[in-house]
């Protein structure tokens, strides 16, 4: 019995940080944000270390692909949050021995303007192999408070998916708030992004985009951005 109060003490401990964080983003309306150069390959490895318990688990690996030197200027904790919560929601619904794909990298696409033809963005991909989001809860994972079916099963008529025992790991996803991908909504939001949910056509599980309106620095402007950011934190 004490164990299941800590457990039920620490997952409302957890909402009412959730709901903090929350009301914190929308209020500030992205300001506030701390801005420095945050080297991403790195800060998207350190997210998955934190999780890595999680993952061991299930014997979930984790596959990077994009540049190894890709700097950009953003909130380092908050999108620290974000890679969190994405890539928690990713090993949450991955398969045993499954593979987690984060791709990130600087996209082009047309531009209105004939003087700005082409514009480029961050993106970034969080990619699963697991069963993909059904059709009724892709307009509402962003909610508050919505969380998907366990199963995630697209085929609407299928036959139900063989029962599996419940492993420690699920116990502990079973215990979140629901309000994860809303607070990576919220974040992304707030550094003037997007962020999208869909099904990967070739893995057939859930696909989240992040698109960010930044560009890379050179090792130069990161260290000339850091030294502006320590003045004015000083």
């Amino acid at each position: 019995w004490l164990d299941r109060l800590l457990n039920e003490i620490l997952r409302l401990s957890n909402l009412v940080e959730d709901l903090l964080n929350l009301s914190r983003l929308e209020r500030s309306g992205g300001h506030g944000l701390v801005f420095k150069p945050v080297e991403l390959p790195h800060l998207i490895l350190a997210a998955w270390q934190s999780l890595e318990p999680l993952a061991d688990i299930k014997q979930v690996q984790i596959a990077y692909e994009g540049p190894t030197d890709l700097i950009v200027p953003i909130d380092e904790g908050l999108m620290y949050r974000v890679f969190i919560n994405l890539i928690d929601n990713a090993i949450k619904y991955s398969p045993r021995e499954g593979t987690i794909c984060v791709r990130a990298g600087i996209q082009s696409s047309p531009a209105s303007g004939a003087e700005t033809p082409v514009s480029s963005h961050l993106q970034i991909d969080v990619i699963d192999e697991g069963a993909g989001f059904s059709d009724s809860d892709l307009p509402h994972i962003f909610n508050r408070f919505y969380r998907a079916d366990a199963s995630r099963t697209r085929v609407s008529g299928s036959l139900p998916a063989t029962p599996q025992p419940q492993t420690s790991s699920e116990g502990l996803r079973n215990s979140g708030t629901g309000l994860g991908l809303a607070i990576a909504q919220q974040i992304v939001a707030a550094h003037g992004g997007d962020i999208k949910a869909c099904n990967h056509p070739e893995t057939g599980g859930g696909w989240l985009t992040i698109s960010l309106a930044t560009q890379p620095l050179s090792l130069e402007e990161a260290a000339a951005t850091a030294d502006a950011t320590a003045k004015i934190l000083r």
